[in-house]
């Protein structure tokens, strides 16, 4: 069991019931706004500092508090190519001049692409930059996967940094 006081930070996992049997809600982050207990499935953890609006999980009132993402100022597509998942040796930023790279995994380019959009999405703001990299790759052709290599895929990773390159 979590215990957590008014004016905490909590950390809360999503929840969904059964429409009309239960409380919904996403993932994110909150304020208590008076003291309480939960079970531990839903508060993870007591966080610091955020902002936003009121709403009740299991009974308690917490406002919802969000920080803007960051913007993706720089950026850098690496197309690894076609292989296997247990081939591929990954991908990084050390001695490199970004912070966060996401790598996508799908049968064509632009399928690995939307994969390393969709886990970017959690953590940047990613909008303007989502269209700029599908334009820059759309006209392009590259080989789709053969279905005779079911085990591979492209991958294709996204180094980002907030800062100008």
């Amino acid at each position: 069991m979590i215990e957590f006081n008014k004016g905490d930070v909590l950390v809360i996992g999503a929840h969904s019931s059964e429409k009309g049997k239960g409380l919904a809600y996403s993932r994110g982050i909150v304020v208590a706004q008076e003291n309480g207990v939960s079970g531990g499935w839903d508060v993870y953890d007591v966080a610091d500092k955020y902002t936003g609006a009121e709403f009740s999980i299991y009974g308690f009132s917490v406002e919802c508090r969000i920080e803007p993402k960051p913007t993706v100022k720089s950026y850098d597509v690496v197309l690894h190519g076609i292989m296997a998942s247990d081939y591929f040796q990954g991908c990084g930023v050390c001695g490199t001049k970004y912070e966060s790279v996401y790598t996508g995994i799908g049968s064509t380019v632009q399928t690995a692409l939307d994969d390393a959009f969709e886990q970017m999405a959690a953590m940047w703001g990613i909008s303007a930059i989502e269209k700029k990299i599908t334009a820059e790759y759309a006209d392009k052709k590259f080989e789709t996967v053969p279905q005779e290599r079911e085990e591979s895929y492209w991958f294709v990773s996204i180094r980002v940094s907030s800062e100008e390159a």
